[in-house]
């Protein structure tokens, strides 16, 4: 029995110790080896990003008010033109009557202008005429009696005479307007302040309308940042509107890696809340100035991309892998396979059970594996630290 204890513990030690030289110096598929092949690499800029809509806005009023009502709850799926909320503003109200009042008159002016007065009109306009005629015949006989004497042209009769036709002209004026209707001068002037009076009205309901806050897009209602009878102020933001049918990624490229970064690049996107889910993307633009960030700078690049199929939210966040260069049937090895020994570059390269440190170049390069331009040749062993 001990015998056989003894065989069987020798054997075992003869098992690791195979396998321990079979992990150190084993074939191209052992734990600490690798053969070099021929592949597609990608040098990649890894950063992270946020989804947000393409298109979203924070809506405010034009005008001051006081909220009358809300329209739409959070969460509210709206079309273009429809309500979201409404303001109160009497002054406007005010304001919009008495400009339909002011062209009401001014319409009356002009029609009476155009077409004569009422018969009342007419009746005084006649009485009126016929009594300047009176004291013009008078005023006419006074002076004629003195007409022959000296300073005639100077007496109190010719003044009376003179202001006698000037009432005479007036009245007859009167009568003329109040029959036949003003002269096409008169007319003009009615018309151009008809005109005047219409556009004031205009004016005045356009800006009543703009208590009235609309959407400009079919959208979400994100967030509703006011309640009815709160105060209103022209220019705050009462209101916030996204499309979420159309969703983006808004990465920070840092400026060290800028330079490799390009509009039309491809981007491979996974999401925080889906983990194992990777998306296909691209991007669509860079912004042209950086953003402090930190102590950094950063650079926003917008990313195209579709969750077909997620239900991806707004807010949520990304890990962002940006393909810059993509090379095939490149040679390719392990990144562990490579040290740096001073200046070089070199790879532990198995040559039957011993290891030979051979120099090479090396070419584009991501987080699992390096391209070698120099060095090494498809197929052979190389060790990994």
């Amino acid at each position: 029995m001990k015998k056989w204890l003894i065989i069987g513990g020798a054997l075992i030690l003869l098992v690791v110790g195979a396998i321990l030289a079979y992990t150190r110096w084993g074939g191209s598929n052992g734990a600490n080896t690798a053969q070099v092949r021929r592949g597609v690499i990608s040098a990649t800029v890894e950063t992270t990003g946020s989804i947000r809509p393409a298109r979203q806005v924070r809506l405010s009023p034009q005008v001051t008010g006081t909220v009358a009502r809300v329209a739409v709850a959070t969460g509210d799926v709206v079309e273009p033109g429809d309500l979201l909320l409404e303001l109160r503003e009497p002054a406007l109200e005010r304001a919009v009557r008495q400009a339909e009042l002011s062209l009401e008159i001014q319409e009356l002016q002009l029609q009476q202008a155009r077409y004569g007065g009422s018969d009342a009109e007419i009746a005084i306009a006649t009485a009126r005429l016929r009594q300047a005629t009176v004291v013009l015949q008078a005023a006419q006989e006074e002076y004629d009696e003195i007409a022959g004497q000296e300073g005639a042209s100077t007496s109190d009769e010719a003044i009376a005479l003179e202001g006698a036709k000037v009432n005479y002209e007036i009245a007859k004026a009167g009568f003329d307007g109040a029959v036949n209707g003003a002269d096409a001068d008169r007319i003009a002037l009615l018309t151009k302040q008809r005109d005047l009076a219409a556009l004031g009205l205009e004016s005045a309901r356009d800006q009543l309308a703009q208590t009235r806050l609309l959407a400009p897009f079919a959208g979400t209602v994100l967030a509703i940042d006011v309640r009815p009878e709160e105060a209103a102020y022209a220019r705050n933001p009462l209101l916030t509107l996204a499309d979420l049918t159309r969703l983006e990624v808004v990465a920070q490229i840092d400026e060290i890696d800028i330079g490799a970064v390009a509009e039309g690049q491809e981007v491979e996107i996974m999401l925080d809340a889906f983990p194992g889910q990777r998306l296909r993307g691209q991007i669509n633009h860079i912004a042209p100035a950086a953003t402090p960030q930190r102590g950094s700078t950063v650079y926003e690049a917008t990313i195209a991309f579709s969750g077909e199929g997620l239900r991806v939210r707004p807010d949520m966040g990304t890990n962002v892998t940006i393909i810059t260069l993509a090379k095939e049937d490149a040679l390719l090895v392990p990144n562990r396979a490579i040290q740096r020994v001073g200046q070089a570059q070199v790879v532990r390269v198995l040559e039957g059970r011993k290891a030979q440190e051979r120099e090479v170049v090396v070419g584009l390069s991501n987080r699992d594996e390096t391209e070698i331009l120099e060095g090494l040749r498809e197929g052979e062993t190389v060790l990994l630290e």
